[in-house]
């Protein structure tokens, strides 16, 4: 009896872990970087995307289906300012529209594209590169998943030639959430006094723009000081595919360290990604 109820511990143990792990999403923060080509190596994915938005992450992406509305946007750009472009709302840095803007930050916002990769791609590195996304966003490439990131300044950048389909149309989506997601501040007009007749910040609980921990992004967007109201997001900077050889140089650096008129000295960094 011991030895079976130690058996079935150990399966139900098991089986957590094997949920455990099909629940994980890929972390996609790297430690190296793509510079962009030109040419056949090169695709821009900024311009137009469809940009919809739902109240909470979706599950599975055939949830996306079912989204009343969708607006054409240009990437690179925030959501704020692609509301105001599609005709959604006013102007918000005008007056006190950004009133309008409050329920923004609250949403998830999901970036839809289709690309053709060329057949001539195929045999080479793909890499799926963004530049900038505010702040917490997933990616997936033809409907499977490829992971999560975090962070404004730069990335993910994915490494896609498995996932690709050469010679066809390939679905980018892409998830963004507020970097105060889940973790919204108090709005200012609820705050009380202080014996100056200002507004006292230290009673204010949730996000705090003037000590954000681990979020790295500037205070000016993030609540501060005169646009408590405008919370940016989104993408914000450009997308692109870069295809490469399995053997290239990447990121070369050179200065001149010394030059006279008969002979000069320089210095060359780059790296060599070898397979």
């Amino acid at each position: 009896m011991n030895r079976l109820l130690i058996v079935l511990l150990i399966l139900s143990g098991l089986n957590a872990l094997a949920q455990h792990a099909q629940t994980q999403t890929a972390s996609l923060v790297q430690p190296f970087s793509v510079s962009p080509r030109t040419g056949s190596q090169h695709i821009n994915l900024s311009g137009s995307w469809q940009l919809s938005w739902l109240d909470k992450p979706v599950s599975s992406l055939s949830e996306l289906f079912g989204v009343k509305e969708t607006i054409t946007t240009q990437v690179p750009n925030t959501v704020q300012m692609s509301l105001y472009k599609a005709g959604k709302y006013p102007h918000p840095y005008y007056h006190k529209n950004s009133d309008m803007y409050k329920w923004v930050d609250e949403k998830v916002w999901y970036y839809r594209k289709t690309v053709d990769i060329p057949a001539t791609a195929q045999g080479n590195y793909v890499f799926l590169c963004f530049d900038g996304i505010d702040y917490f966003s997933k990616v997936w490439l033809n409907g499977k998943l490829l992971g999560d990131h975090e962070g404004m300044f730069g990335g993910p950048v994915v490494e896609v030639s498995k996932e690709v389909e050469y010679g066809k149309p390939n679905e980018i989506v892409v998830e963004v959430r507020a970097a105060n997601w889940g973790n919204k501040a108090e709005d200012i007009n609820n705050l009380p006094l202080n014996a100056n007749g200002d507004r006292d910040f230290s009673k204010r609980k949730g996000y705090n723009p003037r000590s954000s921990g681990r979020i790295i992004k500037p205070w000016v967007i993030a609540g501060g000081t005169g646009g408590e109201m405008f919370f940016a997001l989104g993408m914000w900077q450009g997308a692109r595919i870069e295809m490469v050889p399995k053997y290239h140089l990447e990121r070369p650096f050179m200065v001149t360290q010394k030059a006279t008129a008969q002979e000069a000295t320089l210095s060359l960094n780059l790296e060599i990604l070898a397979d």
